[in-house]
């Protein structure tokens, strides 16, 4: 121990600490910052998780909807073609067509989220 006293006073560092319990409060509030700080940073991560979870979601929501357009107007176009043979058949069936066709690229980009 007088080792350590006298390498402390080399330093010119006192060796006498009498105010422990502002120490110790001084310790806790430390902690507890970094606790807070810890959280909020948890609470970001979640944030921009859920979103980017929500948006690739949102996504993917579209781009079913727009495959099941495409594909119940081509039905549609070859049921009236078959059973019909009516003049409009044809304007279903090229709308189908490019709802189908616009889905292609937008499962492209969604990928990308």
């Amino acid at each position: 121990m007088q080792h350590l006293v006298t390498r402390i006073d080399r330093l010119n560092v006192s060796a006498e600490i009498t105010d422990w319990p502002a120490l110790l409060s001084k310790t806790a509030d430390d902690l507890s910052q970094i606790g807070r700080t810890e959280t909020e940073f948890m609470t970001i991560s979640l944030k921009l998780l859920v979103e980017s979870e929500t948006d690739k979601f949102v996504g993917q929501a579209i781009l079913i909807l727009t495959l099941s357009y495409g594909l119940l107007l081509i039905l549609g176009g070859i049921v009236l073609l078959v059973h019909f043979w009516l003049a409009w058949w044809l304007s279903l069936l090229i709308a189908g067509a490019m709802a189908t066709s616009a889905s292609i690229p937008l499962r492209k980009v969604i990928s990308f989220l």
